[in-house]
């Protein structure tokens, strides 16, 4: 009786260790699976951010002024075309945030709505939990 109490006790715990590696093997695929893509398109979404703001930042030292628009800098040949933002599959969503006061000392001859920043159109979480429009 001890015996196969023994031999029950040895090939449960066996079958248990290995329905638990097969579970955590499972889990871990899965979490690669869900996770890589949202990561990819943030990686995305943080290397359009930099094209863009790299380029205000050109057409500002070039130019004397931040741009007006977007637009301007497609014309002006310091992008080429608008990046696409990858959480919206769009290019027109992007989020133009403007010097609302008087320009600062260094820009007297700026008009007041010149761009200041550009940010995400999306409306989702990021997986740090901070919304893209704050990035």
């Amino acid at each position: 009786m001890k015996r196969s109490i023994r031999r029950w006790f040895r090939r449960s715990s066996i079958a248990a260790c290995l329905a638990l590696s097969l579970m955590a093997c499972v889990l871990f695929y899965l979490d690669r699976t869900i996770t890589m893509p949202t990561r990819a398109k943030e990686q995305v979404l943080l290397q359009n951010l930099y094209t863009i703001r790299s380029a205000i930042e050109q057409f500002e030292e070039n130019e004397g002024c931040p741009p007006h628009e977007l637009e301007e800098l497609i014309a002006s040949k310091y992008l080429r075309r608008m990046p696409l933002d990858p959480t919206t599959r769009r290019e027109d969503t992007w989020v133009v945030q403007r010097l609302s006061s008087a320009p600062p000392d260094e820009l007297p001859h700026c008009p007041r709505r010149v761009i200041r920043d550009v940010r995400s159109g999306s409306t989702g979480l990021g997986l740090d939990g901070r919304p893209h429009s704050s990035w």
